[in-house]
């Protein structure tokens, strides 16, 4: 675990470009295929952030599919946005969310691309089933090139939380995209049809 740490440490010096230089490009990249980019000082100002969008969307039941936000702030976002969470009887519940939370454990600036380790199969199924997709990612797990993702994600892995590893690696470019046979692109068909990223430091 402290070998990874250092590790990812030492990934992130040799990273020589500018966090604001690699989230322009990021985000350059992210709107071309249809995601909408959020940057926030910090988690409770992401939270914040949330409450926001599922107001604006109207979004009322929500799942937080990796359980990262605290029953205190999940009592903010029902106050400031109407957005309930649950994590209770998920399979029962998972098809009337129409809003879904994920943790994104890197970025990939030159393809606009979020990555997302899962845990559990039920972390995969459901990074797909809501209508509204949000992703929090901290603005230092972004990353230049895939090239340069790989070790980080190795060192990810081989530190994972409690020596578990993951069992699926999911990379999300923008909103889900289908298009049939005479090339007509329709938005949301087998996924979320709105994709917001939101960084925080």
């Amino acid at each position: 675990m402290k070998d990874s740490n250092r590790e990812l440490k030492g990934i992130k010096k040799r990273l020589i470009t500018p966090s604001s230089e690699l989230l322009s490009r990021f985000t350059s990249e992210a709107e071309k295929a249809g995601a909408k980019i959020h940057s926030s000082k910090d988690f409770n100002d992401a939270i914040i952030e949330i409450a926001e969008i599922a107001k604006k969307n109207n979004s009322s039941l929500g799942i937080d599919i990796n359980e990262i936000i605290s029953p205190e702030l999940r009592k903010g976002l029902k106050e400031k946005g109407g957005l309930t969470i649950f994590d209770q009887d998920i399979e029962n519940q998972k098809n009337k969310a129409d809003l879904g939370i994920l943790r994104g454990d890197a970025a990939i600036a030159e393809t606009g691309t979020i990555i997302h380790l899962s845990y559990r199969a039920d972390e995969r199924s459901l990074a797909t089933l809501t209508p509204i997709q949000i992703a929090l990612i901290k603005e230092d797990s972004l990353l230049p090139t895939l090239e340069e993702a790989a070790p980080f994600l190795r060192s990810l892995i081989n530190g994972s939380r409690d020596k578990i590893k993951p069992t699926f690696i999911t990379m999300i470019t923008g909103p889900s995209r289908t298009a049939d046979i005479e090339r007509t692109l329709t938005i949301g068909v087998h996924g979320p049809k709105e994709l917001h990223i939101i960084f925080y430091k």
